[in-house]
């Protein structure tokens, strides 16, 4: 009776052996393949990320040339009243110019009657 319990014994052990070897392998494997998916989520993550800031920055680009092109209208709006007003400044010294040839005319046609008269 000894005999084939010392048997079953061994036999029991080496079964649990096996099944430590199996567990162990299985374990190694789960972990090789959780490292795996966290590396594959990792990389997904970082495309994610990287698609996510390229986006971002292509609308920072886009509000950069918008700024651009806002500071240039602003500009050429200012260059334009500048231009604008060296015109009336212009048309201003015309007129006065005008003004001033027509009330010399005006005073020759005048007194020039009066100087004939006077000789």
């Amino acid at each position: 009776v000894l005999s084939s319990d010392f048997i079953d014994v061994d036999e029991q052990l080496e079964e649990n052996e096996e099944l430590v070897r199996n567990n162990t392998i299985t374990s190694i494997v789960v972990a090789l393949l959780f490292f795996i998916a966290a590396i594959a989520a990792t990389v997904f993550a970082s495309k994610t990320l990287e698609n996510e800031l390229h986006g971002i920055q292509s609308q920072i680009d886009r509000v950069r040339k918008l700024e651009l092109t806002e500071k240039t209208l602003k500009y050429s709006r200012i260059l334009e009243v500048q231009r604008l007003q060296i015109g009336f400044d212009l048309m201003r010294q015309r007129i006065k110019r005008l003004r001033n040839y027509v009330s010399h005319s005006v005073t020759a046609k005048i007194i020039q009657p009066e100087l004939n008269e006077a000789k």
